[in-house]
């Protein structure tokens, strides 16, 4: 069994899984973008390469391009930027934001949508120079998380999340104010359902296309839900403020359990960043914004299997 834990010399913000191997990127607080490999016979990450050069101030978003030939990055510094893996060369830099940035996203390998603390968002084109091809002003709180899905971009902010035309860049719709904090969102159900994490510990279900108001929510914990990763389509797992990691069905809701093996004797206080390899064999996150820990999805996958077989025998 895979349990792998690598100490940053600063805090760590975000990491991401490269799309077709077990290499990582993260980005920490003082501005440095910096690639993991795993090693699977030492059990441990070896790291391949730091850039301290990109960016001055704080990485609040690392993740690689669909192709992993690129890392995209967002940080306080304000600035989006754009980084050659092979090379560790900046390739692109976008400057605008007047406020750091706090989350960023693909709509493709060129295009790239940014959000700010002040709920300003941006839509660059990486092969063109570093100004926004369009901006847009419809928050005025801290863009929490974006994601897109074919030729629409989802926004949260506060406690309402956004739906926006990803060619025109104009807002389609807007949820109703739900007096839930969203931090972050995943798409499951094969993309019918959008799951919304809380500052208060819960999930909340929207129906895609249906922004009113959620359908449903699943209370978690009673910290936060500060990032949910997909296992499959009907059960993902969740890091968040009370240190633990939970596996969460969806449809029917519940929580299945919560992963034990990773702890050890750490005193683990918080989890965040949450990233699942493409295989689905690894999950990576960071403990107590210090700590990369890898695990393998074993626990997961036995937490599963018993709450189907508990299913079934209530039937």
């Amino acid at each position: 069994m895979t349990q792998c834990y690598y100490k940053s010399d600063y805090y760590v913000n975000c990491l991401d899984f490269h799309p077709a191997g077990n290499i990582l990127t993260c980005g920490s607080i003082n501005g440095d973008i910096e690639i993991f490999k795993l090693d699977e016979l030492k059990n441990e990450l070896v790291k391949e390469w730091s850039n301290s050069t990109t960016h001055s101030n704080s990485v609040r978003i690392s993740t690689f391009s669909s192709s992993g030939s690129e890392i995209m990055s967002a940080s306080a510094d304000k600035t989006v930027a754009v980084t050659d893996v092979d090379l560790n060369k900046v390739k692109w830099v976008g400057k605008g934001h007047k406020d750091p940035v706090n989350s960023a996203c693909y709509i493709n390998d060129n295009l790239i949508i940014t959000g700010d603390d002040e709920g300003e968002i941006r839509i660059w084109d990486n092969r063109i120079k570093s100004k926004a091809v369009s901006v847009i002003k419809e928050f005025e709180d801290c863009i929490t998380d974006l994601l897109i899905k074919g030729n629409e971009f989802l926004v949260t902010c506060g406690d309402q999340i956004g739906c926006f035309d990803a060619k025109k860049y104009k807002m389609k719709a807007i949820s109703d104010n739900t007096e839930h904090e969203f931090l972050t969102m995943s798409l499951v159900k094969d993309g019918k359902k959008v799951l919304c994490g809380t500052a208060t510990g819960s999930i909340c279900l929207f129906s895609y296309g249906y922004w009113g108001d959620f359908n449903d929510i699943i209370p978690v914990n009673k910290e936060t839900v500060n990032k949910i990763v997909k296992l499959n389509e009907d059960v993902v797992c969740t890091c968040g403020d009370d240190g633990e990691v939970y596996v969460v069905d969806v449809l029917p809701n519940r929580v299945i359990g919560k992963l034990k093996d990773f702890k050890g004797s750490n005193d683990v206080k918080s989890t965040d960043s949450i990233t699942i390899n493409d295989n689905k064999t690894l999950i990576a996150f960071l403990v107590n914004f210090e700590y990369i820990h890898i695990t393998d999805t074993t626990e997961v996958e036995k937490l599963v299997r018993n709450e189907e077989t508990n299913f079934f025998d209530e039937i």
